[in-house]
């Protein structure tokens, strides 16, 4: 029988994969729980009173059923954002609105862009990595967007 710490979760034992070694990604301390449980329960109790206490600041803790995860650093799609407009408005002057194309012909673009990260992420730095995804994140968004604007067209 295990004798618990105060960063297992004793709880989780019962379940078939509750027994389990894990790190955990904040203090990078050991500790039992479910299979691939990213956080320790003290970080997670840490978090959870952090995030109650300043919601924008922190590494906050969902909980899903059984499942504890660290949640998005909330700064972390205003930045993504930001670089998505700067792709968008360098490639105005030769490119048009993507409401006219289709999604197969926005798939494929997708998937240059993504040949292009990849290289970006083997051969290139971190601005350039940026960028990359940030044209992989407009074409996903643009294929959303016509879906949304075909599926409205249809209620109407």
């Amino acid at each position: 029988m295990n004798e618990y710490g105060e960063r297992d979760y004793p709880e989780h034992a019962e379940y078939e994969n509750g027994n389990y070694f894990n790190t955990c990604c904040k203090c990078g301390m050991q500790f039992i729980g479910l299979k691939n449980m990213p956080i320790c329960k003290l970080c997670a109790e840490k978090d959870k009173r952090l995030m109650e206490a300043h919601p924008v600041y922190s590494i906050g803790v969902e909980q899903q059923g059984n499942n504890i995860r660290c949640a998005l650093i909330e700064s972390d799609i205003p930045v993504l954002v930001g670089v998505m407009k700067e792709k968008l408005h360098e490639k105005d002057s030769f490119k048009g609105l993507w409401d006219k194309e289709t999604n197969d012909e926005l798939f494929l673009l997708l998937n240059n862009e993504m040949e292009e990260l990849a290289h970006a992420i083997l051969e290139e730095g971190n601005e350039e990595i940026m960028r990359e995804a940030a044209d992989v994140a407009n074409f996903a968004m643009m294929i959303c967007a016509n879906a949304k604007r075909r599926c409205q067209q249809l209620l109407f």
